[in-house]
């Protein structure tokens, strides 16, 4: 894979911007001010937003990037971004990185913004996975944040006699409670090397860890595990119709703007707790990451803008502003107490956000066979070892066809040279 130095795309004044990404609604201010910031220190320019939901716009994206729709984008650290890298939709951007940038980003995120060494993505904000709660309906009953398993199973046998649903997901939510059930039976290392393709979906850990999934979807549930979006789960679960909701920290915005809720007052979060007492605490993360299309009209002004986000002061504005954990050191001053809790976590053991480590088709079939377990609340550990069979046979392909371009392009490499 060459560098990524010309355009194919149309040629004009580089003095609009054109943006797209996946903020829309609550995280909106924040982005507007990032924006704002950019336009006053380049007297002239003009950038303008696309905004797309999430599954809009990952569905979407490979067509922006191909038809030079866009100058700069947001997307997924990992193998999202490596794969439109990979495909050549993308600019190399090691001109920008700099020695610098090394200092700056924790090392689990740039590894993922790379490909065979070249970097294809600035890091934009991290985040990970905690379970909300509204403070009044805990207060109410008794209950304090749990700190082990049992305790947070109790919490939910607790609220189910009370008469409220203990917890509600999207239907795509499913998926957040797997992986970071998975990380806290399996560990690190297991995690990691199932992503890798060095563990086996059909281990005793994988098994347990959908059993477990299983058992509270039947138990505690509301009302059903693939009834709802995130947005609707979102909206009951803030009107009172289920105490609990696992989703990602982006929560936090959407409490303070959309409904003007204070962090920490009227809402807060806790980590799912540990399951496995050997394996403790592990914290299931992600990021996002800029990057510029190979058709981008504008490569230079969108360097430039890339490079501006990483600036401390606007580090420092959007962490004030609510949009998320920044990728950079910004001092715990600047952030709601409910973003410094989260911090604080992560500074333990932590594993990638599985999902943005398969290929579409793995994620694909991992959904449907979730789907297959938790819609059939009686299947028991060998009916689920059935399934992930086809799983295991499906990842084995991936990453023996992933160990072979990657040999192919190392010969390639040697007979050049």
């Amino acid at each position: 894979m060459g560098r990524n130095k010309g355009s194919s795309g149309e040629k004009r004044e580089p003095r609009e911007l054109r943006l797209y990404h996946f903020w829309p609604g609550p995280e909106q201010p924040p982005v507007n001010r990032l924006i704002a910031m950019f336009e006053k220190k380049h007297p002239g320019v003009s950038v303008s937003q696309n905004i797309l939901e999430w599954w809009v716009y990952t569905a979407s994206m490979p067509r922006h990037i191909a038809k030079a729709m866009c100058d700069v984008m947001i997307t997924e650290a990992g193998q999202m971004l490596r794969g439109f890298a990979s495909a050549g939709l993308l600019r190399e951007l090691s001109d920008v990185w700099g020695e610098n940038y090394e200092k700056i980003f924790p090392e689990w995120v740039t590894k993922r913004c790379t490909v065979n060494g070249e970097v294809y993505g600035i890091p934009a904000k991290i985040y990970t996975f905690p379970v909300w709660y509204k403070k009044e309906v805990f207060e109410k009953h008794g209950i304090d944040p749990p700190k082990t398993w049992e305790e947070f199973i109790e919490i939910c046998e607790r609220i189910k006699k009370a008469g409220i649903y203990p917890i509600i997901s999207g239907g795509d939510g499913t998926s957040d409670w797997f992986i970071n059930i998975l990380a806290r039976v399996g560990g690190r290392k297991f995690y990691e090397g199932l992503a890798e393709g060095k563990e086996s979906w059909i281990d005793r850990r994988v098994i347990t860890s959908y059993e477990i999934l299983r058992d509270i979807s039947k138990e505690f549930f509301y009302p059903h595990p693939f009834g709802l979006d995130w947005r609707t789960a979102f909206s009951r679960f803030n009107a009172g119709a289920a105490a609990m909701m696992l989703q990602g920290d982006w929560v936090n915005t959407v409490m303070r703007y959309d409904h003007g809720y204070t962090p920490g007052v009227e809402y807060d979060c806790f980590p799912l707790p540990p399951i496995d007492r050997q394996t403790g605490q592990v914290m299931v993360v992600g990021a996002n990451a800029w990057v510029i299309p190979i058709n981008s009209g504008a490569p230079d002004l969108a360097r430039s803008f890339i490079e501006f986000t990483c600036s401390p002061a606007v580090q420092r504005t959007m962490a004030k502003m609510g949009m998320g954990i920044m990728p950079t050191s910004v001092p715990e001053k600047n952030y709601d107490p409910v973003s410094r809790k989260l911090i604080k976590e992560l500074k333990g053991e932590k594993v990638y956000n599985l999902s943005a480590c398969m290929p579409r088709k793995m994620r694909g079939l991992e959904q449907m066979l979730r789907m297959r377990i938790l819609l059939n609340p009686h299947i028991d550990a060998q009916g689920i070892k059935d399934l992930m069979t086809e799983m295991e046979i499906v990842a084995k392909e991936h990453h023996t066809l992933k160990g072979l371009v990657y040999l192919g392009m190392h010969a390639l490499k040697d007979l050049s040279s």
